[in-house]
């Protein structure tokens, strides 16, 4: 059965009729009146002009937020400066000329309108003032549509998730990775998934079925994927797969690399496997050849503890300045030796993006101690050339210097034009999340106003995503909570949604609210992602569930934006 989790988000431009006022010069025989009715707030805007100057041009102004000073009184009249023309059309023959429009605007803004009319006798007819108002009091509903999955769509440990269009058909399609290798679950485009894993993949499912272990005894069966991320490696328009490997095993598994050939994906060989756990991956082109490099985090296999892990790798595509082959990897030597990458330190996500607009990709890497005894993380500047500097000391204002970060996003979230810093944080950190606001140049400052967990039950944050979630135009931000129990000894909720209070909020963008009527379930939440996955036009979200703590067997959600 589909669960339904209704939220509030704007409506269209909702005209008050309570707000009608009449104008000085109006012509009391009905050649000039503007009428606004309460609309269903899901509806159109629409205005219409009644006159019986049939055929006349009519000229609808509008005025926002300016006080309903519009047209001044007097004759001749005068527009105030604030007024401008909204639209021009002529009185038909039933007497009428009707404005329409769908775009949204901020909730709580005032429109005053008002129409000109051109009068038989040369003179220009005033209409009455209307008053709209956008509301913001229509709801819309998140359905769990979980069951549009593939069965089985429950993973043993899930970790990751990506989504790309695998086929190019134009429909996302979705990876996850978990403790049996990854799951390819391919859109068919009625609103329903299939499986698709072991035909699309079948070069990783060989190469990992039949390893070996010491003694040569059949290490048989899938193998454990940490991470997987979504890039096209060629330029040739199709999406090729980084598959990292995760822990569990007898035999370490390796990082590898696949190309997408039609749809399936084929091996590629040489690719470096790297040592010790993938916790995270991120293309980019940090070198500004018009190519994609892959940035790997790494950390400590407790399967293997006694092998030391490699410190975190920047690869090289060889295409572009290097004069390669496309879409074949070097590690790049600076970066493994730079003295801010080392073995000893955990990092647990990755984030990239150009904080001060010099046109490269900076880096931000998240560290996590379990034990508590602190794991500064990294912000790195591009110098070019694949020159890095730390900067985390003196351009990333932390109030604690162990922040134990497990993921991490940067994105303009105040809508200023750079790019903010948002952490999704684990079991030491002050409140589970932290905002950090860059003032333009790239340093960034934490922001106090923040809003900490409901319960102490959601600290521990894994995973995160930032989207409009609801087409306002400022970001939202999803996280994916690893279930405790709160103070009450009840269970704390899977999955948060933070709604930008910007837009359709209608009050300050970049500060956020909790959205309470969002969807809550009981379980361990690895990691979410906005899609959409039924081209509507508005955002799903993808959770992964690696666990239950109250005994059921971990199932992933699709829960579906009906926006």
């Amino acid at each position: 059965m589909d669960r339904v989790f209704k939220r509030t988000i704007p409506a269209l431009i909702l005209l008050a009729a309570s707000g009608i006022t009449q104008a000085d010069n109006r012509d009391a025989s009905r050649r000039g009146i503007l009428m606004g009715e309460p609309l269903n707030a899901s509806s159109p805007f629409e205005i219409t002009l009644r006159s019986t100057e049939v055929g006349s041009t009519a000229v609808l102004m509008t005025s926002i937020g300016l006080g309903p000073h519009f047209i001044a009184s007097g004759v001749p009249f005068q527009l105030d400066i604030g007024a401008v023309p909204l639209t021009t059309g002529s009185i038909g023959t039933d007497g009428k000329m009707v404005y329409s429009a769908t775009a949204p605007a901020l909730a709580g803004t005032t429109f005053y309108l008002q129409a000109l009319i051109s009068g038989s006798m040369g003179e220009t007819i005033v209409s009455n003032l209307v008053t709209a108002v956008v509301d913001a009091t229509d709801t819309v509903a998140f359905t769990d549509r979980s069951s549009a999955l593939p069965f089985p769509h429950a993973t043993t440990f899930g970790g990751d998730v990506d989504t790309a269009d695998v086929d190019g058909d134009g429909l996302q399609d979705i990876a996850v990775s978990h403790g049996n290798g990854v799951l390819l679950s391919m859109n068919r485009g009625n609103g329903r998934y299939r499986e698709q894993s072991t035909w699309r993949l079948r070069d990783l499912y060989q190469v990992d079925r039949f390893q070996t272990v010491s003694g040569g005894a059949s290490n048989n069966g899938p193998r454990p994927v940490s991470v997987i991320e979504f890039g096209d490696i060629d330029n040739d328009g199709d999406m090729d797969l980084f598959v990292g490997g995760g822990e569990g095993t007898d035999i370490p598994v390796t990082n590898k690399l696949l190309e997408n050939v039609g749809g399936t994906f084929r091996l590629i060989k040489g690719f470096p496997g790297g040592r010790g756990l993938c916790t995270d991956a991120k293309f980019g082109d940090f070198d500004n050849d018009g190519d994609l490099d892959l940035l790997l985090a790494n950390g400590q296999d407790s399967s293997h503890s006694s092998e030391d892990p490699d410190p975190d790798a920047l690869l090289i595509n060889q295409g572009g300045l290097q004069g390669g082959k496309l879409g074949r990897f070097f590690e790049d030597e600076l970066f493994r030796t730079a003295p801010f990458n080392s073995s000893v330190t955990s990092t647990t996500g990755i984030a990239v993006g150009d904080i001060d607009d010099d046109g490269d990709l900076d880096i931000f890497l998240c560290t996590n101690d379990f034990a508590g005894s602190g794991s500064p993380n990294l912000l790195l500047r591009n110098n070019g050339l694949l020159s890095f500097t730390d900067i985390s000391s003196t351009n990333l204002l932390a109030v604690d210097s162990d922040d134990n970060c497990a993921d991490a996003e940067l994105a303009d979230l105040d809508a200023d034009g750079d790019l903010d810093l948002i952490l999704a944080q684990t079991l030491f950190s002050a409140g589970g999340a932290t905002l950090y606001l860059n003032d333009g140049t790239g340093f960034f400052g934490e922001d106090p106003t923040f809003p900490l967990p409901e319960h102490n039950g959601e600290k521990i944050r894994l995973g995160m995503d930032v989207a409009d979630v609801d087409n306002d135009g400022d970001l939202d931000v999803a996280y994916a909570v690893h279930m405790l129990f709160d103070n009450f000894g009840q269970p704390a909720s899977q999955t948060l949604l933070y709604l930008n209070q910007g837009g359709a909020q209608g009050g300050s963008i970049g500060s956020f609210a909790l959205d309470s009527t969002f969807m809550h379930a009981p379980t361990i939440a690895a990691d979410v992602t906005f899609l959409d996955y039924d081209t509507d036009g508005d955002l799903d979200l993808y959770v992964i569930n690696s666990g239950d703590l109250l005994g059921g067997p971990p199932e992933d959600y699709l829960i579906r934006n009906d926006l």
